[in-house]
């Protein structure tokens, strides 16, 4: 017989399911939060990275300051000092300065004036005698110009050979010089009336009448003439200008052919003045004994005479 009964649903088939019944799923993280996290992380690594930077750029910065500083504590000497590569001073004698403010003097370098000294050449009285070893050379001054120094006349550190200038304390009217014959340099400069020279002119060129005018009548601008020596072997001139400069120059040169300089020469140069009451090339050849006195021009005559090899 046909069964007829219609079959029960077993426990096997899947029964429908409510909303409610249903289980929860986990939905994946949204990438705008990944991002931000990114974004965050690198500007954390950068910040890190800065401040390790500087504290390390700071500690260098002290350390170098403090091989310095130890750098100099180290320097004693001049030698030191200049092996180290610190400026050198135009002056003689030579001075090193350290960073720090240490000076060191060339100990090489030194102006000799000794009584042994002084007896190789015989001053008048009322004259003072002058001798440096490394200069070469020896004369006699008035003692009225106080103390003679010697300081360095190169235009530049990088020339070459010797260039020296000699000064008085108490009368800035004159001054002595030298330079080498091997003294060269890169630096072009007009000459003053001190300047040191070893151009000596030819003493057959004497001539001690005004010459060599510039100008005419109250227009003169330059005039020249030599002057009268006590001894041979020297020479001596006079020029008075307003062009390149605006005064009194006098120069001479002797021959001594000395240890460092062929020659020695002295200048005198005194400017214009109204307190002289000469202002002009045409007054003082019409009055030369106002800017330049007889007596400076004995004095000039005499150191002059008196220089000698030493």
């Amino acid at each position: 017989m046909e069964n007829n009964q219609a079959q029960l649903p077993t426990d096997q088939e899947p029964k429908p399911q409510t909303s409610e019944q249903m289980p929860e799923q986990t939905l994946p993280p949204k990438k705008s939060k990944k991002k931000l996290w990114l974004v965050v992380a690198i500007i954390l690594a950068l910040l890190a990275g800065a401040a390790a930077y500087w504290f390390g750029f700071r500690d260098k910065n002290k350390q170098d300051s403090g091989s310095e500083q130890a750098g100099n504590a180290q320097v004693t000497s001049f030698a030191g000092c200049k092996a180290a590569g610190y400026p050198i001073q135009e002056s003689f004698p030579e001075k090193c300065v350290t960073p720090d403010g240490q000076t060191f003097t060339n100990p090489d370098q030194k102006v000799e004036e000794t009584p042994e000294d002084a007896a190789a050449i015989t001053c008048e009285d009322g004259e003072t005698a002058f001798q440096d070893v490394d200069f070469g050379a020896a004369f006699c001054y008035p003692s009225e110009w106080g103390d003679a120094s010697v300081v360095d006349a190169k235009f530049e550190v990088a020339d070459t050979g010797h260039r020296q200038l000699i000064s008085f304390s108490d009368n800035d009217y004159f001054a002595v010089g030298g330079v080498s014959d091997d003294w060269t340099t890169m630096l072009g400069r007009d000459g003053t009336c001190k300047d040191p020279s070893n151009n000596v002119p030819e003493l057959s060129s004497y001539n001690t009448e005004w010459h060599d005018f510039v100008g005419e009548g109250m227009a003169i601008e330059y005039a020249l003439r030599s002057l009268e020596t006590s001894a041979g072997g020297y020479d001596m001139t006079e020029e008075v200008t307003s062009l390149l400069g605006n005064g009194v120059c006098a120069s001479g040169h002797k021959v001594i052919n000395g240890s460092r300089y062929r020659v020695v020469s002295a200048s005198y140069y005194r400017e214009f003045s109204e307190s002289s009451g000469i202002l002009s090339p045409k007054a003082h050849t019409d009055n030369p004994d106002i800017m330049f006195t007889t007596e400076q021009r004995t004095q000039f005559d005499r150191l002059l005479a008196s220089v000698a090899a030493h």
